[in-house]
């Protein structure tokens, strides 16, 4: 089975998916358009970008190329996470690197090594693309769980404090906050669990499908991706969540009540 080409004109007629929530959001005064065009100007953009960089490095078939390439993502990644909360706590990009680079190394080495056994071990076909997933899932994991923390410490501030006068340590007065942030942080992949084959079927799947795999082969590569992306989200976290809830207390052990407090720091 061959793979449908997709030339650019049939691009262009895609978009007009996006005509009605363009027109929806500017009648109903949404206030999202701008960013719906932005977006989608952008996805195309990047991905177009990322499909010629892809064709070279899969050409080039490189180690050197595949690691630059991941490590790339990495960085990327973790500012976007940093990004997201400079208005509030700076210093984060060094958490990030940390918490999705470490777990995000990790799961793909699991995977790739153990689960696959991809040979050469740096195939670009199966690194990249597996790399894609992992990485971007311990993003929005990590940042989930970031902006969660802030958001159970502002709710539990008066608690933590009554806490540390009592003589608890940060890590015991916070104990509660990040247990609730965890627990949010794994709502959205307990969900995929959950629903995956019933509601949707995940891109991973429709790919291989559509490139001619097999329907059971594409399944349990599926399945191993489900099993491999709730790990990720996990551990990145309670990786940030451990990492970031220091960063709330003065060397005195004191709640830093400006930290959370609306508007920008």
């Amino acid at each position: 089975m061959t793979i449908k080409d997709l030339s650019y004109v049939d691009l262009l007629i895609s978009t007009a998916t996006l005509l009605l929530p363009i027109w929806l959001s500017y009648r109903g005064r949404l206030n999202i358009h701008r960013d719906l065009i932005v977006g989608a100007a952008r996805c195309f953009a990047q991905l177009t970008l990322m499909g010629y960089l892809l064709k070279y490095i899969f050409d080039l078939n490189s180690a050197p190329a595949v690691l630059a390439l991941l490590g790339a993502m990495v960085f990327f990644a973790a500012q976007t996470v940093s990004g997201r909360l400079r208005e509030r706590l700076t210093g984060l990009l060094g958490h990030s690197l940390l918490s999705v680079g470490i777990t995000s190394f990790l799961t793909l080495a699991f995977v790739t090594q153990i689960v696959v056994r991809v040979e050469p071990w740096y195939s670009p076909r199966y690194l990249v693309g597996l790399a894609g997933m992992i990485i971007g899932n311990a993003m929005n994991g990590s940042a989930l769980a970031a902006e969660r923390l802030i958001s159970e410490l502002k709710l539990r501030a008066q608690a933590i404090e009554v806490l540390l006068a009592l003589g608890a340590t940060p890590r015991q007065a916070t104990a509660e906050a990040v247990r609730a942030t965890i627990r949010a942080s794994l709502i959205p992949p307990v969900n995929s669990l959950m629903t995956v084959g019933l509601v949707h079927l995940p891109g991973i799947m429709t790919g291989q499908i559509l490139g001619g795999a097999p329907p059971d082969t594409a399944t349990r590569y599926q399945i191993m991706i489900m099993y491999t992306l709730t790990f990720v989200s996990a551990m990145t976290a309670i990786a940030m969540t451990t990492l970031t809830v220091s960063r709330f207390f003065t060397p005195r052990a004191q709640l830093r009540q400006d930290l959370l407090a609306d508007g920008p720091r």
